[in-house]
């Protein structure tokens, strides 16, 4: 066409420019694209890493792999986005230990300064107690060293030469953004057998 002119070793403008029209590129390079509109998949527009998109819209599937900030994101289909109150398992110990003394921190995590909204830890405890005596145990769940959860389980005896064995789920969940040590200790042993099953540690969004 008689208006068009080619460029074939690029050209740099060094004040504010306009494009009336469309702009048609291999690749666009550029620290802020504001106003109008993108079209396409993205899959061209490289270098923008740290710029920002001011107005406009993104029109066509797009990814973004060093992460988004934005005030309002809105999107006709969103994927992959985290779900209020969804469980981000952090660490899980499933080996079975026992013992016949306190212990502390038969199973321990250090959980890191985070966002999430509540830590939550979960482990499944039991106790047999000796037969034809009194027998207890408490096992404690803690944060930081301060106890948030504890289970006492105890057995009289009968006198019948009887033995009896329980199981027990501790459970306990806080905001912990500045993290620490989360721990399952026992206390209070007495004539009997504990056991610790699990330990997990979950993030809450």
């Amino acid at each position: 066409m008689a208006n068009e002119f080619v460029i074939k070793n690029g050209f740099i403008s060094q004040d504010n420019s306009s494009i009336i029209g469309t702009l048609t590129a291999t690749t666009i390079t550029a620290s802020t694209i504001s106003g109008g509109t993108l079209y396409g998949d993205g899959s061209n527009l490289t270098g923008i890493g740290g710029g920002s998109f001011t107005g406009g819209t993104v029109t066509g599937p797009t990814v973004f792999t060093n992460g988004l900030t934005a005030n309002t994101i809105s999107a006709t289909t969103y994927q992959n986005l985290p779900i209020s109150g969804a469980l981000i398992l952090l660490s899980t110990q499933e080996t079975q230990i026992t013992g016949t003394a306190n212990s502390t921190g038969i199973f321990s995590y250090t959980v890191a300064s985070n966002t999430y909204s509540r830590i939550m830890v979960e482990s499944e405890v039991g106790w047999r107690g000796n037969a034809n005596l009194n027998t207890n145990v408490t096992f404690e769940l803690q944060y930081g060293g301060v106890t948030k959860r504890d289970a006492l389980i105890e057995f009289d005896a009968t006198g019948a030469g009887d033995q009896f064995a329980a199981g027990y789920t501790l459970k306990y969940s806080e905001s912990f953004t500045g993290g620490g040590v989360v721990r399952i200790n026992t206390t209070g042993v007495l004539q009997g057998t504990w056991t610790v099953e699990s330990f997990r540690v979950y993030g809450i969004i």
